[in-house]
């Protein structure tokens, strides 16, 4: 099954999952990962200010004004499924959430998302800037995923392929139905992303 990256717009109190606290720091950026994992969060942590940087100019607003965003990587499904049980939530296909009420995103490493991971960061990241320049306001779905797709240039010739043949087929999802949420299926999940991402583009 494909991977997809899902947002979840979640109010939830509580605090961070917990995993083991080794961590690194930059300006913008807590990472937080298991013992003896720091290679990643590393890797990721290098570019994590410029990412940010470039995000927030596409958007209009600041890396100072979204504040500092926590990054919980997990390594594994088991261990990221469990961080996603602890804020309520559990989507099978999911390599990372982001939930931009806290600044918090969580990531999963594997032998999937190894080497798509920094597009995958990118993308959370979108989702964080974004919530924080629409000044939390609710925006249509398909318009959050299209930007922070757009944004990761994730796939973007096949997502615009699999459009076109949706619209010759006469299966396009009406945008009216991806104002609030994506299919659960995944499949069609990845066609609401192909469509957002080619109006958005």
């Amino acid at each position: 099954m494909r991977l997809f990256i899902v947002i979840l717009l979640l109010v939830l109190a509580g605090t961070t999952p917990s995993i083991a606290s080794e961590r690194i720091e930059s300006p913008h950026f807590l990472f937080v990962y298991q013992d003896g994992k720091k290679a990643m969060a590393a890797e990721l942590a290098r570019r994590s200010e410029t990412v940010l940087k470039q995000v927030c100019a596409t958007l209009g607003n600041k890396a100072d004004e979204v504040g500092q965003i926590n990054v919980a990587i997990y390594h594994g499904a088991d261990a990221f499924n469990q961080a996603l049980a602890q804020w309520g939530a559990r989507v099978e296909w999911a390599a990372g959430i982001a939930i931009p009420s806290q600044n918090q995103i969580l990531l999963r490493i594997d032998a999937q998302t190894r080497f798509n991971i920094h597009d995958i960061f990118r993308h959370e990241v979108s989702h964080i800037a974004l919530h924080n320049a629409v000044g939390g306001h609710r925006i249509p779905r398909w318009f959050n995923e299209g930007i922070a797709v757009h944004q990761a240039g994730e796939r973007i010739l096949e997502r615009w392929r699999r459009t076109a043949e949706a619209s010759l087929s006469d299966g396009l999802i009406p945008f009216e139905t991806l104002k609030t949420g994506f299919p659960a299926n995944g499949l069609r999940a990845d066609l609401a992303y192909a469509q957002s991402t080619a109006l958005v583009s």
